[in-house]
């Protein structure tokens, strides 16, 4: 049995891991540079004085190019052990999402049953499928958690490194953040407000579809094929439109943001 407060513990433990690992990384390769282009003895961030110590010792007992390849060596195995921390918090994030599924649609399924003939019989039964498979979507909650816990440690991670190497580039990335945390809040809303949209259409498309199919005959009666085709059509249609403007946006984010990162990177 998967237990919630283990799953969490490990991926935000194994998620903070790869963060300290990643700014090491970076850490390391600036410090390695600084061997090759400046002089070995300054250091172009600041470290704990036992570190300092201990490159100064190296710098007297292994020649230049050694101590580059050293700290080569280091930032390979520093990238090497981010990497296998992100894929156990990531494991443990899936795992985490796959048992609140699981959960709450059996919740939702026996919250159903538990009803009553007459309360049950007030809703209609595409509508009642709907909602437990709808109650799986907090899985989704979980796992943009996840995602969320690990983009916070790696961004204190980089912004540790930054305040050691110079206050002025912190505070200029954190202009530029900013100014991008102001234009992701327009599109979180933007994006929001076409997910509620989707999630409408397709409630309506579910419950119209299971209706109309539970009732052929009477549809074929009245000679209303043809209206429950175009009911569902339009649930179905209003979905996918709203769906489709929310994959466009989300498709310009990334580009975006990579173009604003260069750029910042440039300066």
């Amino acid at each position: 049995m998967l237990n919630y407060p283990v799953s969490v513990f490990v991926m935000l433990c194994a998620g903070a891991g790869a963060a300290i690992f990643e700014g090491g990384t970076i850490a390391l390769l600036g410090l390695s540079v600084t061997v090759l282009t400046a002089d070995p003895s300054s250091i172009p961030l600041s470290l704990p004085t036992v570190l300092v110590e201990y490159y100064q010792q190296l710098l007297h007992t292994i020649s230049r190019g050694g101590i580059f390849l050293f700290l080569v060596g280091l930032s390979v195995g520093a990238q090497i052990g981010m990497s296998l921390l992100s894929y156990v918090s990531k494991i443990a994030q899936v795992n985490l999402a796959y048992k609140t599924q699981r959960d709450a649609q059996e919740l939702a399924t026996s919250q159903i049953m538990l009803m009553s003939y007459s309360e049950v019989s007030k809703y209609p039964a595409g509508r009642l499928a709907t909602l437990v498979e709808q109650s799986g979507w907090v899985s989704s909650i979980v796992s943009e958690f996840g995602k969320a816990a690990r983009a916070c440690l790696m961004v204190l991670s980089y912004s540790v490194i930054m305040l050691m190497m110079s206050h002025l580039l912190t505070l200029s990335v954190f202009g530029i953040t900013v100014g991008m945390w102001l234009v992701m809040t327009k599109l979180v809303a933007i994006l929001k407000d076409l997910s509620r949209k989707s999630v409408h259409g397709e409630v309506d498309t579910w419950r119209w579809t299971v209706e109309f199919l539970n009732a052929p005959r009477s549809l074929r009666i009245f000679n209303n094929t043809g209206h429950a085709r175009e009911v569902i059509s339009e649930a179905r249609s209003r979905r996918l439109l709203a769906d489709r403007k929310s994959s466009v946006i989300s498709s310009a984010i990334v580009p975006t943001f990579e173009v604003i990162t260069v750029f910042g990177a440039g300066l």
